[in-house]
């Protein structure tokens, strides 16, 4: 299979002239041939309407276009053009192909001046000649830009195994009984769970027990110097959610606070204890405790000499665990000897973000551990003496 028919979802394409212009003409048969189905458009998309556009397939964008969106008053379209694709890009994380008859580098310069492309990175957009894509070039040109855009092509072969299992798990349920939510949700209600989360948990892991396994058929290794930095970000994002990403009356196991006094803290109770006491009718959220851990920053020293180069993880005693680039490229280690409880109502305000699983589980396991320790005879330093 090609690596362009991924691209197998719904295309929009915003063209003034796309019914007179030979050249997008052209481009529409292409798209049509792939039996992709095209929105037309000879304006751009107002703020309100471009969250519609989060689940179509990919976004083609002539640069020059002489009509202006509904509620413009007069002004460059290139303003329009960036306007737009600076919403676009905060709602929607979709590509982005822009074509056009004008100077190529012109529009990089301004995509660069308003944050939305940088020279020498992949990007989300891509911009072409409208003369290079006639002919039959268009995909072959996509194909070319994906192999050299790990995230969109990732994106695109994850949307592929997603939109299987999805439609598998939802036909699966519904032909089981069409009122499962309903039955599922009863139970959570008698458990003063909150339905909503409870809900979205159980789709989610049903998800991923249905997608098989992606096969991706682009090298994925590191080819180039990566900074420092820039590997702790995305290992950061691997592991940790900032609290802005979080629901703010959801609590669960790996919920991570900074206290006053600059006490940072792990809460390490069981997800399905983080609720109201359902034997308790005037039981509040508020009232929920939380099992917490105090965690320190690591210096750099100290996180050098615990790294382990040999097996690349940290070398911890029993009654301790390291999550390395936790939040803001800084490495954390919590101590188990205390263990703190306080309240949600507490707390809730103080909130940092969600260390995820399975780094949340391994911490969990490793307490459980320490917490059932036999102790055993220290070895005296003389007996190893010759």
């Amino acid at each position: 299979m090609s690596l362009a028919d991924l691209f197998n979802g719904v295309a929009v394409l915003i063209d003034d002239e796309h019914d007179t212009e030979k050249n997008i003409k052209d481009l529409i048969a292409q798209i049509e041939s792939k039996n992709i189905p095209i929105v037309l458009s000879k304006e751009l998309l107002n703020t309100e309407s471009i969250v519609n556009l989060r689940s179509i397939s990919f976004l083609l964008l002539d640069w020059q276009l002489n009509v202006l969106p509904k509620g413009v008053k007069g002004g460059a379209e290139e303003r329009s053009n960036i306007e737009f694709l600076k919403e676009f890009s905060k709602k929607c994380f979709v590509p982005v192909f822009i074509f056009t008859n004008e100077d190529i580098n012109h529009i990089k310069r301004l995509l660069i001046a308003n944050g939305l492309y940088i020279e020498g990175k992949p990007s989300c957009i891509f911009i072409k000649k409208k003369e290079d894509l006639i002919g039959g070039k268009l995909f072959g040109e996509i194909e070319t830009w994906l192999k050299e855009n790990p995230s969109i092509y990732v994106l695109k072969e994850w949307e592929k195994g997603y939109n299987s299992a999805k439609n598998l798990l939802f036909r699966e349920f519904f032909e089981i009984s069409p009122f499962w939510p309903n039955i599922l949700c009863t139970t959570f209600y008698e458990d003063k769970d909150n339905p909503s989360n409870s809900l979205g948990d159980i789709i989610s892991k049903n998800l991923g027990a249905r997608m098989l396994p992606i096969n991706f058929q682009v090298n994925l290794d590191v080819t180039k110097n990566v900074p420092s930095s820039e590997l702790k970000k995305v290992l950061e994002g691997e592991r940790f959610i900032k609290n802005a990403g979080l629901i703010s009356d959801n609590i669960s196991t790996g919920d991570f606070f900074k206290y006053p006094g600059g006490k940072y803290f792990l809460n390490i109770r069981a997800e399905c204890d983080c609720f109201p006491d359902r034997n308790k009718a005037d039981a509040k959220l508020d009232d929920v405790d939380l099992y917490l851990l105090e965690g320190d920053i690591l210096t750099k020293k100290q996180t050098e000499d615990k790294y382990n180069k040999d097996y690349g993880q940290f070398l911890e005693n029993d009654n301790e665990a390291v999550v390395f680039s936790m939040l803001e490229g800084k490495s954390f280690l919590f101590k188990f000897k205390d263990i703190t409880i306080k309240k949600w109502g507490d707390l809730k305000d103080k909130r940092l973000g969600r260390l995820l699983p399975p780094y949340i589980t391994r911490i969990q396991q490793r307490y459980a551990l320490y917490s059932h320790r036999q102790g055993i005879l220290r070895t005296p330093k003389e007996a190893l003496q010759d």
